[in-house]
């Protein structure tokens, strides 16, 4: 059998040839990128993870109490004078009780001697016995001798009945002199007057009462009433919560003296 080669034939041979050596040359660089790629690839690096910790914020320190500014309270003493009287003394004490106020009763000696009672009553609510003589005579007028008795005869009632020993005295009307003040400094007295005095004594209206004193309140003040006047009675309720709210604060004729500031205002 004969083969007939033609130029054609040879020129697809080449042709092949050519096709299938670059076909190899293709594959086997393609195989050697491969080879490098894998090779230059970064190796896998394993990534710590962080563990989550709870942060513990630190105890702040103490920090030293800031001082609030002092409230300034006005010192303010009610004294009721004259008494006790039956049914005025008991309904007074049950205001002042009520109301939360300590005050000083200046007593008379006769009257204590009707009730002595209500020298008890007064006491066993906290308040200060002081005395006003026995017979509310003008002192001015007296001897040593009778003042001295004036006292005394107050002093031993008032002790009978409530086991208390009286500090200061009022002279009746404000009436006092040199004399006075000596007689009553002998037996261990000391006088107190007042700064405030509405004159409810002479039974003015209760409003008046009430005007007169809050006009006239002032630090370290004391004011005189009286424990059997119906007005005071009346008035008082109001008055001690307005004085309340005006800064006020109540206080007997004791505490009042041992404030460091205190000044007496006499009468002159």
């Amino acid at each position: 059998m004969v083969i007939q080669i033609r130029r054609y034939h040879i020129f697809a041979a080449v042709i092949l040839a050519v096709l299938f050596g670059r076909a190899a040359i293709y594959s086997r660089e393609t195989s050697e990128r491969l080879v490098k790629a894998v090779e230059l690839r970064p190796q896998a690096m394993a990534v710590p993870i962080p563990t989550l910790k709870k942060e513990i914020s630190p105890i702040p320190e103490k920090k030293a109490d800031i001082p609030l500014p002092a409230v300034k309270l006005k010192p303010l003493c009610l004294t009721f004078d004259d008494g006790p009287h039956p049914g005025q003394t008991e309904r007074l004490l049950s205001i002042l009780k009520e109301a939360h106020v300590r005050a000083t009763f200046f007593v008379v000696g006769k009257q204590a001697e009707l009730y002595p009672y209500l020298l008890k009553k007064i006491a066993q609510d906290g308040h200060e016995l002081a005395n006003h003589t026995y017979s509310h005579r003008n002192m001015k007028t007296l001897s040593d001798q009778e003042i001295s008795e004036e006292l005394e005869k107050t002093e031993t009632l008032v002790s009978a009945a409530t086991g208390k020993k009286m500090k200061y005295f009022r002279p009746p009307g404000g009436q006092y002199n040199s004399q006075v003040v000596a007689a009553a400094k002998a037996r261990g007295y000391e006088m107190v007057l007042w700064s405030i005095f509405p004159q409810d004594h002479t039974n003015p209206p209760s409003a008046l009462i009430r005007s007169r004193i809050l006009g006239g309140a002032h630090k370290d003040g004391i004011v005189l009433l009286h424990s059997g006047v119906e007005n005071t009675l009346e008035t008082l309720p109001e008055l001690i919560r307005t004085l309340k709210r005006r800064g006020y604060v109540f206080e007997t004729v004791a505490q009042l003296r041992t404030e460091p500031h205190f000044q007496n205002f006499a009468k002159k």
